[in-house]
């Protein structure tokens, strides 16, 4: 399992390892350029989180920003899965909106 990053509110946020290595070559994407691509991801995840699944305290990025996946049309999302402590709370599509 790959680091995590903390929030002081309580989320603890970690990375599967195929999905940090996945992010790692995103970084090198043009429209990445000057962004740490690895906040942007968690702050997107912080910030649904914290609106969404209020009472969750670990979050899981399963899978980077991507289009696509079971629904071919589907807008691009980050997979993750949240839980509160040790109860799974499932998975959710974050829709990025953006980049």
């Amino acid at each position: 399992m790959a680091n995590s990053e903390s929030d002081p509110n309580g989320l603890n946020i970690k990375w599967t390892s195929p999905a940090e290595e996945e992010v790692e070559k995103m970084a090198g994407q043009q429209r990445f350029q000057g962004i740490n691509v690895k906040k942007w991801h968690e702050d997107k995840v912080r910030m649904y989180g914290q609106e969404q699944v209020p009472h969750a305290t670990k979050a899981r990025i399963r899978k980077p920003a991507h289009a696509g996946g079971t629904v071919a049309t589907e807008a691009e999302h980050i997979t993750v899965t949240f839980k509160e402590g040790n109860q799974d709370l499932g998975a959710h599509h974050i829709y990025t909106h953006d980049r």
